[in-house]
């Protein structure tokens, strides 16, 4: 996932574009976005 370092507009997948910029502004610049880590744990 990337998110759009102007409006926050986020993108899941950047290959479908056609060119690097925002569709919603027209930016430029992205950044990555990691997705929040599930942890599972077993209870005793």
């Amino acid at each position: 996932m990337y998110k759009c370092y102007h409006c926050g507009e986020v993108i899941k997948d950047p290959q479908k574009l056609e060119r690097v910029v925002c569709p919603h502004c027209g930016f430029r610049i992205f950044y990555k976005v990691r997705q929040p880590v599930v942890r599972r744990v077993k209870a005793l």
